[in-house]
């Protein structure tokens, strides 16, 4: 994990989307999630030093983006369509779609599950 500025913190060397996060008086903003299970859980540890997780934004539907909403107990902010299309997501496809874009086999843990954003909006 990278800190960019005394509040704002990125995960640039994991696979995927390059999640980040924000610091604030009030708690923790997270920007996105890692893919990888095991990486989400150390940087869940490594973020709850900073403060309590209060949102997490996703910024798209991609599961490089969402996948490990569930590990995470915090209100989801995203687009409704996001929303919408996570909805129709299994992990079964998120495993197929993994083998074609990585090329490696994707371990998804016993008992995952996706999680939907709580909060969303509609406008730009």
């Amino acid at each position: 994990m990278e800190q960019i500025s005394k509040n704002i913190f990125i995960e640039n060397k994991t696979r995927g989307c390059n999640p980040g996060f924000v610091v604030t008086s009030k708690g923790i903003v997270l920007i996105d999630l890692p893919v990888d299970v095991d990486i989400a859980k150390r940087w869940k540890e490594e973020i709850l030093q900073h403060g309590e997780i209060l949102f997490i934004i996703n910024t798209e539907h991609h599961m490089d983006h969402i996948f490990n909403n569930s590990l995470f107990d915090a209100n989801i902010i995203a687009h409704q369509l996001t929303r919408d299309t996570i909805a129709t997501m299994t992990l079964s496809f998120i495993e197929a779609r993994t083998k074609v874009l990585y090329n490696d086999p994707f371990h998804i843990p016993e008992g995952h599950r996706l999680r939907l954003p709580n909060i969303t909006y509609t406008e730009r």
